[in-house]
């Protein structure tokens, strides 16, 4: 079918609606905190090595673990390369508004989507 949305972003939503009060409350403290200005939270089954855990999908009981990280350490990382990163900025969404997410639903596929709080 065209357009249908790939299964692990029914079991993703599903979490996030658990999720999004906790990733609200880390955004606003990174950037009251002035870690960064453009917060991403990583959405991974498995080990992520960026970012710091903030929800654990073992503790939780959920499909998803959430790491909480920045624009600024997955360039370092290289998930953003640098070349692409002003452009990346350009394309962020209001903080207050949406969630930043890299979504690793396997080692060949991951990205990054907005989700609105």
């Amino acid at each position: 079918m065209i357009n249908e949305k790939p299964a692990y972003l029914e079991s993703l939503e599903k979490d996030l609606g658990l999720f999004k009060e906790a990733i609200l409350e880390a955004s606003n403290s990174i950037v009251e905190e002035g870690v960064s200005d453009y917060p991403v939270f990583i959405a991974a089954k498995d080990f992520f090595p960026v970012g710091e855990l903030i929800l654990d999908k073992d503790e939780l009981q959920t499909t998803w673990s959430v790491y909480a990280s920045t624009t600024e350490d997955l360039i370092k990382a290289g998930i953003i390369q640098v070349d692409k990163a002003r452009f990346f900025i350009t394309q962020y969404k209001p903080v207050k508004e949406y969630i930043c997410l890299f979504v690793v639903a396997s080692e060949k596929e991951a990205g990054f989507i907005f989700v609105p709080y």
